[in-house]
């Protein structure tokens, strides 16, 4: 069957558009203001009508994540890399510090200063790995003491 060619006919005004309801009216002419609430089905004489909102003089509120979403998006940004996760000259300085109080005037080469971070850090992950067992968002004191008499240091 062979298909014939329309031509595009341009609109004369067709229908007249229909009227409203009241209801959809008063919605589509004023958006609600914060703390309005429109009833879901128009009942005549039932108005539901909250506290209004406390006024924010344009200011934004900062965006808000869930409890431990960052500290999961931490956990995977620290894993990719392969750095340490404590400075290095804090840590010198501390280290420094310690061994002063052992022993006065020992001296550190540059190179022998990783051992100490790297142990030190390799403990501390070990630590709060197992420190965070009760799948806890924030870690409390107990569970750090519960991780180390667990792994054999004494609390």
């Amino acid at each position: 069957m062979a298909r014939m060619k329309l031509n595009a006919r341009m609109s004369t005004g067709g229908k007249a558009p229909r009227k409203q309801l009241a209801y959809k009216a008063v919605r589509k002419a004023a958006p609600p203001t914060i703390g309005v609430k429109l009833p879901n089905s128009y009942r005549p004489g039932d108005q539901t009508v909250c506290k209004p909102a406390p006024p924010t003089d344009g200011v934004k509120e900062p965006h808000r994540y869930r409890p431990g979403k960052m500290g999961l998006r931490e956990i995977r940004k620290y894993k990719k890399n392969a750095r340490f996760f404590i400075s290095k000259l804090p840590f010198h300085r501390l280290v420094r510090k310690i061994t002063q109080n052992l022993k006065a005037h020992l001296r550190f080469q540059s190179t022998a200063m990783p051992a100490p971070e790297e142990v030190s850090e390799a403990y501390l992950v070990k630590l709060f790995e197992d420190a965070i067992h009760a799948k806890r968002v924030t870690l409390v004191p107990k569970d750090i003491q519960l991780a180390r008499c667990i792994g054999g240091v004494l609390a």
